[in-house]
């Protein structure tokens, strides 16, 4: 009875001490960003599962291909390795389309997703569109759209805009 009642208790749960944290492929974020969204740091006792939260919290992002975590022991404790490969984001877009009647739209589009390395996004748009047979000659528009998902540390984010349109008459 002894044995089998002893077999079936959950294994004792590992806690690793970890005494450096080492972020590599990183080229443009900020470790700092890693850092934040990992959960703990240099010097905290962590398990197994609070290692893959972190892991998981940074892949969250949608900022990485991938992000792997390995522990080295050392003297003291633990060494954290956590290797990121990043994405690259800026991407300009032209904008072309020739309706049925005759309208023009053209311009550009351009969206990057990890600004300053900081998790913040800005996209811009500029259009232009040239009228066939109407009353507006044409119409530009500009539109600029700034994000940063976390300020200072904290659950709130910000998110600002800016909308231009302006349209000349055919008079």
């Amino acid at each position: 009875f002894i044995l089998l009642w002893g077999s079936a208790q959950p294994a004792a749960a590992i806690d690793y001490q970890i005494t450096e944290i080492r972020i590599s492929g990183n080229e443009k974020t900020h470790p700092k960003i890693l850092l934040r969204e990992l959960g703990f740091g240099a010097g905290m006792t962590v398990s197994a599962a609070e290692i893959e939260k972190g892991r998981k919290s940074i892949k969250a992002l949608g900022l990485f291909t991938t992000v792997e975590t390995k522990l080295q022991p050392t003297k003291t404790g633990h060494r954290l390795w956590v290797h990121i490969r990043e994405k690259y984001f800026f991407l300009p877009v032209p904008i072309v389309h020739l309706s049925g009647d005759g309208d023009w739209t053209y311009g550009a589009m351009s969206k990057t997703e990890n600004l300053f390395g900081l998790n913040q996004q800005l996209k811009v748009i500029f259009r232009r569109k040239v009228y066939h047979d109407a009353d507006i000659e044409r119409e530009d528009r500009l539109q600029i759209s700034y994000q940063s998902p976390r300020i200072s540390n904290s659950l709130f984010g910000l998110k600002l805009g800016l909308y231009r349109e302006r349209a000349l008459l055919d008079e």
